[in-house]
């Protein structure tokens, strides 16, 4: 997916001017462009931005009141300050609000363009991965105790976020001007997704304080399988075979391992169950959902070392009337059924799972 760089001028020839000179890198990056600082609050909300580039004087909300937005509710978020106040007041600004940096009007686009090509170097630098499922990517820089921020993409609402690691440990999420978990939520409920990485996490404090498996577990129940998924939506194919590249990176062959898949679950296959159990009276769907295989393989390991016993299933409360029960199939299958099925469908479950 292409990047998006959201300029802010109230200045509509040099909105225009900058909007045609920049047409020919629509390769690398896309340009949104905002009248005033009251209407990039909007932008923001609607579009997943890279990075900002705004002037200091416009109506309504002027550049320092939308740089103090920025930092409390984007404060990964880079900018550029584009004015024509005074070389010197422009420097102090720039130099006061940990700007990216600046340039004093008039300008050349092509001086723009350098800054922004750097910034969106600086994103990725880590490198790019394409159509990858977020959970069993997440899953990856875990076990892999990256330390690293990921600016991530959903290829199909074309929604984007920002997820910070610490040495494998989720530090912060954030989706538009959502942050830590219901922003982590959203995001690992997505199903292909571009991912940016940039080798640095500027958290210092933890602000998720939850397990990964446990995000990606309530993910899934806050998440309708089949809702507003494409017509050529694959769900084995969303989990991509991924390895250490020889530079550290990370490499993308497309091709499905068939362990990522099964990871450490039953030799039942989501079909079988579904056939077995959608009669049951109080389920409303049984689906499958290869995206809980990480939390599943991790209640496996965790049933071994603990002595608790080979996984059945797995219980999301979702209130009163309904609730998610995740059965380690191949792949994984999630049961959404009346809360007062659940113990009859656990038993179900088992029994199902003792004639596999």
């Amino acid at each position: 997916m292409i990047r998006k760089v959201l300029f802010v001028d109230d200045d509509q020839i040099l909105r225009a001017a900058i909007e045609q000179r920049l047409q020919r890198h629509r390769e690398q990056f896309q340009l949104v462009t905002a009248v005033d600082g009251f209407d990039a609050v909007g932008k923001l909300k609607q579009h997943p931005v890279s990075l900002v580039v705004l002037d200091l004087v416009m109506p309504r909300l002027d550049g320092v009141s939308l740089i103090a937005h920025l930092r409390q509710n984007y404060p990964d978020l880079p900018f550029i300050i584009a004015s024509g106040i005074g070389e010197k007041q422009v420097a102090e600004v720039a130099r006061n609000n940990t700007a990216y940096a600046h340039l004093n009007k008039p300008f050349q686009a092509d001086d723009l363009v350098r800054l922004i090509e750097e910034v969106l170097d600086k994103e990725a630098e880590g490198g790019i991965m394409n159509e990858v499922s977020p959970p069993v990517f997440m899953q990856l820089m875990e076990i892999d105790a990256r330390t690293c921020t990921i600016r991530i993409l959903d290829n199909f609402s074309e929604r984007g976020g920002i997820l910070h690691f610490n040495q494998g440990e989720l530090y912060d999420a954030r989706v538009g001007d959502i942050s830590g978990r219901d922003a982590a939520h959203e995001i690992f409920s997505w199903d292909r997704a571009t991912i940016f990485i940039s080798d640095q996490c500027k958290k210092p404090e933890n602000s998720i304080n939850a397990t990964l498996g446990s995000i990606i577990l309530k993910a899934v129940g806050i998440k309708d399988e089949t809702e507003d998924r494409p017509e050529d939506y694959d769900e084995q194919k969303t989990v991509a075979s991924m390895s250490h590249g020889e530079n550290g990176g990370w490499e993308q062959d497309g091709s499905i391992d068939d362990n990522s898949v099964q990871g450490q679950g039953s030799r039942l296959s989501a079909k079988a169950l579904k056939k077995d159990l959608e009669s049951v009276d109080g389920v409303e769907r049984i689906s499958p959902d290869a995206r809980c295989q990480p939390a599943v393989d991790q209640l496996c390991v965790l049933g071994e070392a603990s002595g608790f016993g080979r996984l059945v299933s797995a219980s999301l409360d979702e209130g009163l009337r309904s609730a998610r029960i995740i059965v380690p199939t191949r792949p994984p299958s999630v049961i959404k059924a009346d809360s007062k099925a659940v113990s009859q469908l656990e038993i179900a479950v088992q029994q199902k799972l003792q004639e596999d």
